[in-house]
């Protein structure tokens, strides 16, 4: 039997005749009060588990405290025994635990009482319960963004080794041809033929810088479509190195007729990649990893990666593309390397799959499916769109890059197809050139000292919407979601540096109003 903490409170007077004693007597700890008024008090400063009114039903007294219980958090038990027949109104009745008549059984009110107790106890834990579950979710779920990210960062950790490589290889190419053009600047054709070297070697750059990102930064698939064989002989060239100095022989087999695949090229190189260091990172030194890509019935894509590592134990097969399944130790693998693989096929109605090959070894199958080309050209390669034609004759642009280089960089690629360009090196600096020129569209970094570039748009948006409809931001800040929030909110056109005369021409192209 539980033991209650019992407030009394007699309304009107009344003392229920020998209600109170007999609780006593069962040993609940009674509190008693002569009016609402004093049990109001002793709700301030004490604390119970039941409340029993006793008095007359009408009362206003005894129906303002009812009110005042219901109000109460946490609730408490409230037993009503009126000494008429009463009833007390509807919106208050059902609020009490329960309403008795006078002259009440006494071992029923012990019942109640007992009851609401229980009631009442099992509520509070529930409550406390749920407020430890909501905060032990709250921490779970900062736990897991934190390992995410952890994970990202140890991703990132894995390539950096590449990154370096990749990228010192081309700089090296551009600082050593740069210094033989400047030795011989009047050899026309050693400057014809370091220029394209120097042009090579900088996409080369910005295509590991691309790749970098791609795995850095989430985003939903962007389509193109994509030679599958040279997506994979790219993430090969990427890993090429590392396979060499493991003394790993890789074969890539693709079905001679292969069509292109509608796909986002860099989330599926990311896939190839993160399949490739975990088929690498199994086998350790000295082994093989076969690469098979092949059409199968449906109008879908098979990529198979296969490796003469030690395979997976049976048990653990339908665990492995969960987040943080890892049979590594910690400092060598975060688990999410073929979670991340299974987001993005998935993300392309795909399908992803591993068994145990019966001579030894894991192979990693996933499927993706061929979507119809949404292009022209499919039989014969057409030519894309002339953007240079398709430019307005006496287009005026205003460039905002606080780079010297930079902006000399844009005047000169605005230059070669005739479009005039004034170049600021500030936010101030634009400002002053739309008091006293007349421009089309606007190129803007977005880092610049002083008014940078959210803060320039902002005010040529009140000054002129319609050029501020016209902007083309630049921007090497690729990561910052403050950026990416802008950018999108803005509206405009965006470049991520390093960008071709290409690209920005089409842009340029794009943000122009229809003649």
């Amino acid at each position: 039997m539980s033991i209650a903490r019992i407030l009394w409170v007699g309304c009107g007077g009344c003392d229920g005749d020998g209600l109170l004693e007999a609780l006593a007597a069962r040993g609940h700890k009674v509190t008693a009060a002569p009016d609402a008024l004093a049990g109001l008090k002793d709700l301030e400063t004490q604390s119970f588990d039941v409340v029993i009114t006793v008095g007359p039903g009408g009362d206003p007294a005894l129906l303002d405290l009812l009110r005042e219980l219901a109000a109460m958090e946490p609730r408490l038990a409230v037993i009503l025994v009126t000494t008429d027949s009463t009833p007390p109104p509807r919106d208050l009745r059902e609020g009490l635990f329960a309403w008795l008549v006078h002259p009440a059984d006494p071992d029923m009110l012990g019942h109640l009482v007992e009851r609401g107790t229980d009631s009442r106890r099992l509520l509070a834990q529930n409550s406390r319960l749920g407020s430890a579950l909501a905060a032990r979710l709250e921490d779970l779920q900062q736990t897991r963004e934190k390992a995410l990210q952890a994970g990202r960062l140890a991703t990132l950790g894995l390539l950096m080794a590449d990154v370096a490589h990749e990228l010192n290889n081309p700089l090296n190419v551009i600082l050593g041809f740069s210094d033989l053009v400047m030795e011989a600047p009047h050899d026309r054709q050693a400057v014809a033929e370091a220029a394209q070297i120097l042009s090579d070697s900088a996409n080369r750059a910005a295509a590991t810088v691309r790749k970098l990102l791609a795995i850095a930064r989430s985003r939903p698939p962007q389509l193109e479509m994509v030679d599958m064989r040279a997506m994979a002989q790219a993430a090969l060239d990427w890993r090429l190195h590392h396979l060499q100095l493991n003394e790993i022989q890789v074969s890539l087999a693709v079905d001679p007729d292969l069509p292109p695949v509608e796909c986002d090229r860099h989330q599926l190189h990311q896939v190839m990649i993160n399949l490739l260091l975990n088929a690498e990172q199994a086998i350790g030194s000295q082994g093989e990893i076969g690469i098979r890509i092949r059409r199968i019935q449906g109008d879908r894509i098979e990529v198979s990666v296969q490796d003469s590592g030690p395979g997976v134990p049976p048990e653990d097969l339908g665990r492995i593309f969960r987040p943080f399944y890892s049979t590594r130790l910690p400092e060598e693998g975060t688990g999410l390397g073929l979670a991340s693989c299974a987001s993005i096929v998935e993300g392309h109605n795909g399908a992803i799959s591993a068994r145990n090959r019966p001579e030894g070894g894991l192979e990693v199958v996933f499927f993706i499916p061929i979507l119809p080309p949404n292009h022209e050209g499919e039989d014969g390669e057409e030519s894309g769109p002339d953007f240079q034609a398709s430019l307005p004759k006496g287009l005026r642009v205003l460039v905002l890059e606080d780079d010297p280089l930079g902006g000399e960089l844009l005047f000169r690629y605005l230059a070669r197809v005739r479009v005039q360009a004034q170049v600021c090196k500030s936010g101030e600096e634009g400002l002053r050139a739309l008091e006293t020129g007349t421009y089309h569209a606007v190129i803007c970094d977005l880092r610049m000292p002083g008014i940078g570039g959210e803060g320039f748009f902002h005010l040529l948006r009140e000054r002129d919407p319609s050029l501020a409809r016209c902007v083309i931001f630049v921007t090497g800040d690729a990561l910052n979601p403050k950026v990416e929030r802008f950018l999108a909110e803005s509206g405009c056109a965006h470049l991520i540096k390093p960008f071709s005369p290409q690209e920005l021409l089409e842009a340029l192209v794009t943000c122009l109003p229809d003649p």
